[in-house]
């Protein structure tokens, strides 16, 4: 029996210590925030758009990731915050938070051209060039979508896909400013040719 106790000790040993993390944790957490309502949280969000305003970016930050503690997949929250890590010059936190907006927002809307530019700030062309790709198919009918895709496609060398999607931004939008002309330049630079 004795050799059997002296094995389990150091099992009893690990038991001991979890429970005192999982009391520890405990304490800690009781002392977290508790969620936020909806009114709450609406009040809340118009005063993030305050602070943003009066250029107050770290405590407007500060309250919108209050707000993404109690509603983390917010399409609204996440752009406030992808907004604020922008002014602030996060380049990389921006990005995260443009990618969780494309996640559970319906339209990608404000994160494009958004996420590719923070990409870009990263020097992260690939993931720039990915990211305007990713918002050409979930909105295959955005001419901005194709422009900026296009653009993307050009400086990547990509010149016949470039085209393509230029030529796509004209029959969306016959008039759109500066696609015909990067278009032409291409045809002219390329002479139709292929890459």
């Amino acid at each position: 029996m004795k050799k059997y106790f002296l094995a389990a000790r150091p099992a009893l040993g690990w038991l001991a210590l979890a429970a005192l993390l999982a009391h520890a944790a405990g304490r800690w957490l009781s002392f977290a925030p508790p969620a936020l309502g909806e009114a709450e949280a609406a009040a809340l969000a118009d005063n993030v758009l305050e602070l943003k305003r009066g250029g107050e970016t770290a405590e407007a930050l500060r309250r919108a990731e209050r707000l993404l503690r109690s509603f983390p997949e917010n399409p609204s929250y996440l752009e406030q915050e992808a907004e604020l890590y922008g002014l602030m010059g996060n380049a990389r936190r921006e990005a995260q938070a443009w990618e969780l907006f494309l996640q559970y927002a319906t339209s990608a809307g404000p994160a494009c051209p958004a996420l590719e530019r923070a990409y870009d700030k990263l020097g992260e062309s690939g993931r720039a060039l990915d990211a305007a790709r990713r918002c050409v198919e979930r909105e295959p009918a955005n001419c901005d979508f194709h422009y900026f895709y296009a653009a993307g496609l050009e400086d990547a060398g990509r010149y016949d896909e470039a085209r393509r999607h230029f030529e796509k931004v004209l029959e969306i939008a016959p008039s759109y400013a500066g696609a015909a002309a990067r278009l032409a330049r291409l045809k002219k630079v390329r002479g139709g040719g292929t890459k």
